[in-house]
């Protein structure tokens, strides 16, 4: 990435650790406006480039300005790892200066927070202000992470409580794949006169052009037979994610896609979160092409729907494996 932007040499090193070669379509958008220090709204799909967009301007701004705090925060314990991830990643020539704490990390103490950017899920912040462990009163600048999904999670009263706490100066980011009512509800609460990025989603198929399919069958046997047949010959391509009833249903499909040569990686709730995240991962960058997904309907597997929705950026297809 060019340095048209202005940035700190420290973050340019970053960015190339991290492979950024171009800026995105939101990036190149964003990131004039929040050097400025303007409230942003940003709508654009999952691995469109938010995360660099507002994690570059907050860098830039600790650089320049020490006693600046930042607050990100995320609907999943394994997106807020991804995002702590990435600015450690985007930091590698300045953690010197930056300070980073994760919210239920490992190594996550007792002590008061007082780190330059603290990132959490509404239920990890919200209890560290209750502790008095965290205090937001001097904060810079406040992001809410793929926000649509924060609500979807039922977080509204959580996150309603957190933005009490705000001091109302501070710059604020408000990333959402869509604008739902929810997410318009609290961008009048947070954000001051925002400058609206609504990116164009013309590279996705509309609509219009979906097309759905389902397959009756009773027995796993026929089932684990129709992916199989669908992957082998090709009847879809790229990258797919099938969900699953149950953990062991997920990795009997993985042990039979393999008898065929098809690899494949696990995401369930019944995983460590260092496993989960390391499936991520390896899906996104390509390892595997196949995600098979536990689709069991109970509260951690709801949390494990934001998982799936960051793995999606590359999903060609996907195949729901239903007991009935």
């Amino acid at each position: 990435m060019s340095n048209s932007f202005g940035l700190d040499p420290r973050i340019l090193s970053g960015i190339a650790a991290l492979g950024w070669k171009e800026p995105t379509e939101i990036q190149e958008a964003g990131l004039p406006i929040a050097l400025k220090g303007k409230d942003i709204l940003a709508k654009a799909r999952t691995g469109s480039g938010k995360t660099g967009a507002y994690l570059i301007p907050i860098v830039q701004r600790i650089l320049h300005i020490a006693s600046t705090r930042a607050l990100i925060i995320g609907p999943t314990r394994e997106l807020c790892s991804q995002i702590e991830a990435v600015v450690r990643e985007l930091c590698v020539k300045c953690l010197d200066v930056v300070s980073i704490y994760e919210l239920g990390s490992e190594v996550e103490t007792e002590a008061d927070i007082s780190a330059s950017i603290v990132i959490g899920t509404p239920g990890r912040i919200l209890n560290a202000l209750k502790s008095e462990r965290l205090s937001l009163t001097e904060l810079s600048v406040m992001v809410l992470d793929e926000a649509d999904l924060l609500f979807g999670f039922g977080n509204d009263k959580m996150v309603t409580e957190i933005v009490s706490h705000l001091p109302g100066t501070q710059q604020s980011f408000l990333m959402s794949a869509t604008l739902s009512e929810q997410v318009e509800k609290i961008k009048k609460l947070t954000l001051r006169n925002p400058v609206t990025l609504k990116l164009d989603d013309s590279s996705l198929p509309n609509a219009e052009t979906l097309q759905q399919y389902q397959i009756n069958l009773n027995e796993d046997f026929e089932k684990y037979l129709v992916i199989l047949s669908f992957l082998k010959l090709r009847i879809v391509r790229g990258k797919s994610l099938v969900f699953a009833c149950g953990t062991n249903r997920c990795y009997k499909l993985k042990l039979f896609l393999k008898q065929f040569g098809i690899p494949s990686v696990v995401l369930s709730s019944e995983l460590a979160a260092a496993s989960r995240h390391n499936a991520v991962q390896q899906f996104n960058k390509g390892k595997f092409d196949v995600m098979i997904a536990n689709d069991q309907v109970d509260l951690d597997e709801e949390i494990e729907e934001g998982e799936h929705t960051k793995a999606k950026k590359e999903v060609s297809v996907f195949i729901r494996v239903r007991k009935y």
